[in-house]
């Protein structure tokens, strides 16, 4: 490790080499490497995502960081051993190829738990948002838990967002089941119709037009329309090295953003929403920026 590296990488990189003799961790290998071949899976990069060397080093440090803690966070159903923890940093994306034909995608500042039974295959999205396009299988379901509720594959495209305090299905092509927590009958989507469920709400069908393309990211692209503020900066966030932050004005609240914003530039978002919306930019203590309502005469 080089001397001048990020500390938070120097953190990850120790903490491999201590992990790497674990008895727990040698016992989830072995048991891995004895699974049949349907559960495993393979991992690579979209090309799209081309990222500078010291901002991609620090976002896998980041993420490999956030993998150690991950079992701290969220489980599967009870009885579904955990395979696998998979996350990305800020504007990174990921792929997950299963051998049965299933491709995963994951935005930034993302995290899954992928698990096979035997029965059935599990993904637990732990936060942010990923892409399924799944090889249906009846006789092994491919189920998907975010935040108490479960989304059950029919052969399908879809994403599913949990980046925020509730959880969006957006349905691109065949169908889903879709049961929110506590919800005896599950919700059949079409293509092209969303639904949201969250901690004590059951599942709906979205009857609004989404403010967000669901599959804008995978494309490199961020396309928001007519959207708060507040829900923009978080959107954007998932791209930036450095988080962006509003400040405490009341003006901000009824601030909204249209617009289409490239991955690649995601060093300038927060500028381009300054500018657009004649806000000020301040520097934040962890290093990202702060955009605020400009005062009285500047």
């Amino acid at each position: 490790m080089p001397r001048d590296a990020d500390p938070r990488a120097a953190y990850a990189w120790e903490r491999s080499a201590e992990l790497a003799d674990s008895p727990a961790i040698l016992a989830l290998r072995r048991q891995a490497l004895a699974r049949p071949p349907r559960a495993r899976w393979r991992l690579s990069s979209p090309g799209f995502a081309r990222r500078a060397g010291a901002v991609a080093a620090a976002a896998s440090a980041i993420a490999a960081a956030w993998l150690v803690g991950l079992p701290r966070l969220a489980s599967l159903n009870p009885g579904v051993p955990a395979a696998l923890d998979i996350a990305t940093g800020p504007g990174e994306q990921r792929e997950v190829h299963l051998d049965d034909g299933t491709t995963i995608r994951l935005e930034g500042r993302s995290a899954i738990r992928v698990a096979d039974d035997g029965r059935a295959r599990h993904v637990a999205l732990l936060a942010g948002r990923a892409y399924f396009d799944v090889q249906h299988d009846a006789a092994h379901p491919f189920l998907v838990d975010a935040a108490g509720g479960q989304i059950t594959d029919i052969g399908t495209r879809f994403t599913v967002d949990r980046s925020s305090d509730r959880v969006t299905v957006s349905l691109i092509e065949g169908k889903v089941a879709v049961r929110g927590v506590r919800q005896a009958a599950p919700l059949a989507l079409a293509p092209g119709e969303q639904a949201s469920f969250g901690a004590e709400r059951p599942a709906r069908k979205l009857v609004t037009a989404p403010s967000t393309d669901p599959l804008d990211w995978t494309h490199g692209v961020v396309e928001l329309n007519d959207v708060p503020l507040a829900r923009a900066v978080d959107i954007l966030s998932r791209y930036t090295a450095r988080p962006i932050h509003l400040g405490g004005d009341p003006g901000l609240d009824g601030r909204r953003v249209t617009g289409v914003f490239r991955a690649d530039s995601a060093a300038g978002f927060a500028t381009t929403l300054a500018s657009a919306l004649d806000l000020e930019q301040t520097r934040a203590a962890d290093g990202g920026a702060i955009l605020s309502e400009k005062k009285q005469g500047g």
